[in-house]
């Protein structure tokens, strides 16, 4: 059984991650080391692990249409990527509530959290499949993100 820590969260409480704007989102991995690939030269050079986190990046506009990766960069053990949310959200979240618990049962609901999410188990579950690893945590548990205004 995997005991997982409890951390605070990272995410303002007052900002709704679905409106339209742009967010820069770091995802870091559990275990740091040349997972995805390696720089040589001052260069990325990707593995099959990386070039499948870049399928997934790159599928994310499909997945969530209001959403547009505009840049990403997959390190040997993190990924960066400039995310916009478009003015033509279908995503918009109502009025924030009141309480942090309710905001936290809302904000599952957000396109940021969403598409991490996403990002996060579609990947995790194909590289643990390749290393027969099921249910091992790849990615850390929580991300970074800046609003960009």
């Amino acid at each position: 059984m995997i005991h997982r820590r409890k951390h605070a969260s990272l995410r303002a409480f007052w900002q709704d991650y679905s409106a339209p704007g742009w967010y820069h989102i770091t995802i870091c991995l559990r275990e740091r080391g040349d997972f995805f690939g390696r720089i040589e030269w001052g260069r990325m050079i990707r593995n099959a692990y990386g070039d499948f986190v870049q399928e997934i990046l790159d599928f994310l506009p499909y997945r969530y249409p209001d959403v547009r990766i505009d840049t990403s960069i997959i390190m040997p053990d993190h990924v960066h990527c400039l995310v916009e949310i478009e003015q033509t959200s279908l995503r918009r979240i109502p009025p924030l509530p009141g309480s942090f618990r309710e905001w936290r049962l809302q904000r599952r609901k957000m396109t940021i959290p969403l598409l991490v999410g996403f990002l996060k188990m579609h990947t995790a579950r194909k590289i643990n499949c390749i290393l027969g690893t099921q249910g091992m945590p790849l990615w850390q548990e929580r991300y970074y993100d800046r609003i960009i205004r």
